[in-house]
């Protein structure tokens, strides 16, 4: 097993699309292993293979030779998928003006570069497997921090009035719910906290990251009992470099993107939550210009980036 400080985050690839498969979405089934791997290159010869927070590394050949290669077709995967109903809670990231509630902060179109709504992540989700679109809980700005109590500021993800928005029209509940939040939390420097998940969290003011996480997994869960909920780590966020355009932006508590995913994981990992990895998406400072505007907001490659991240993990929980 390599040392961690020697991985390369290149990007995530699906081996047999490279190696065996040219088209579709490959799960690799580990033999006298339950789960399903995604795999991550390394370097030349090692690969990481990837559930959750659960990882193991095998070289090329190994994978090779025991994997059993399972791949799904795009007809397979809409059979998963079709009819049903996608909601995200999100951040500006996962924006797009028409498609949030009214009075919530809309980045875009008119910031960044997605001038489409079609080249946004969860658009191109469920586009590609014939999930619809149940409601879009997402706000520029918007902290998991903050007033749990609030009724009529989408600033907090932890409130009600942002958790209710999750119904979509005609009072459709959702079946799949993502969480793609934190960023903020992190640029504005919100703190950790302690909480890994199975601590109670008052209802107010909520000032700690884990506890503003722990209480919107208790609520997602207690309103939306039949939905399956999926939590994202951060992609990496980059501040405006010296040397190059972006550097790993380091928050004023000297914590940046992988802290408060690893954050994420372990709150998610306690409540047997599955948990989308995209601080290793394929995000990363030397290549953030090719992804992002501004280090933190995505363009139509990282939305492509996040998407597949996101596809092939859900389709990874329900095959």
């Amino acid at each position: 097993m390599i040392n961690d400080s020697k991985i390369k985050n290149i990007r995530w690839i699906v081996m047999c699309a490279i190696c065996v498969l040219a088209v579709g979405i490959a799960v690799l089934k580990l033999p006298g292993k339950p789960a399903y791997y995604m795999v991550n290159a390394l370097d030349d010869e090692v690969y990481m293979l990837k559930n959750g927070t659960h990882s193991m590394h095998m070289r090329l050949e190994e994978i090779l030779r025991e994997v059993q290669i399972i791949k799904l077709s795009d007809e397979e995967i809409k059979d998963l998928f079709e009819g049903r109903q996608l909601a995200v809670l999100g951040d500006s990231i996962s924006t797009y003006e028409g498609w949030i509630p009214k009075g919530y902060g809309e980045f875009f179109p008119m910031e960044g570069e997605v001038y489409n709504v079609d080249e946004t992540w969860w658009k191109m989700l469920i586009d590609e497997t014939g999930m619809q679109f149940c409601a879009n809980s997402s706000s520029a700005g918007s902290t998991c921090a903050g007033d749990s109590l609030s009724i009529d500021n989408p600033k907090y993800a932890c409130s009600n009035y942002r958790i209710d928005a999750l119904i979509g029209n005609g009072g459709v509940y959702p079946d799949i719910i993502i969480v793609y939040m934190g960023t903020n939390d992190l640029l504005i420097s919100v703190p950790l906290g302690e909480n890994d998940g199975t601590q109670p969290v008052d209802e107010g003011i909520v000032e700690t990251f884990s506890d503003a996480y722990t209480l919107i997994l208790d609520k997602l869960e207690s309103q939306y009992p039949g939905a399956q909920v999926f939590c994202c780590t951060l992609t990496q966020i980059g501040d405006w470099g010296i040397t190059q355009p972006f550097e790993t932006f380091v928050n004023s508590l000297n914590l940046d993107a992988r802290d408060y995913s690893r954050q994420i994981e372990t709150i998610a990992g306690n409540r047997g939550i599955d948990v989308i990895d995209l601080i290793n998406c394929g995000i990363n400072p030397d290549n953030m210009p090719k992804y992002v505007t501004d280090g933190v907001h995505l363009n139509p490659e990282g939305m492509k980036l996040v998407k597949d991240a996101v596809k092939y993990t859900v389709a990874e929980s329900f095959y």
